[in-house]
């Protein structure tokens, strides 16, 4: 897949979770983090490839108590890394939260000026728990076909 192609499927799917989705905190970069906050850093790669014809995109979810949702769409990178968009960064403050994680397979066919999405080849979740005096929370996620696996780590 070409990379204006991954950009087109980045950004049809942002904007489509977009509209479907809660407000979620502000993505501008904060300048300190309060000591009750860690630092959401989400990273992740691609094992094995889903078998799409017009591949696959990636996205993460973090549910925050009361039903609040923050979206993220991976961007592709080399040797099948996947990173979030240049400048994001979110604080969490102390508690529990859920991170999902899912790849879509994303259709060769272009209908109405726009690429269709698929059905999901992958979906894992996992409880996180950020405690109190946390600076840093570190969410990596493998896909493979039909499968992917979240590792937490944080200090």
């Amino acid at each position: 897949m070409s990379t204006a192609t991954r950009g087109l499927v980045v950004t049809l799917l942002t904007l489509a979770l977009a509209g479907c989705s809660t407000p979620s905190p502000s993505s501008s970069t904060p300048t300190a983090t309060a000591a009750s906050e860690a630092t959401l850093t989400l990273q992740g790669r691609v094992g094995s490839w889903c078998g799409a014809i017009g591949g696959c995109a990636y996205s993460a979810q973090v549910r925050w108590p009361h039903g609040i949702q923050g979206a993220y769409e991976f961007e592709s990178g080399r040797d099948g890394l996947l990173m979030h968009p240049a400048g994001l960064s979110h604080s969490l403050p102390a508690g529990q939260y859920e991170v999902v994680m899912d790849s879509r397979f994303v259709s060769d066919v272009i209908m109405n000026g726009q690429r269709e999405f698929g059905p999901v080849d992958a979906w894992c979740s996992r409880d996180l728990t950020v405690a109190e005096g946390q600076t840093s929370v570190v969410v990596d996620v493998v896909f493979n076909a039909g499968s992917c696996e979240i590792s937490i780590s944080g200090e």
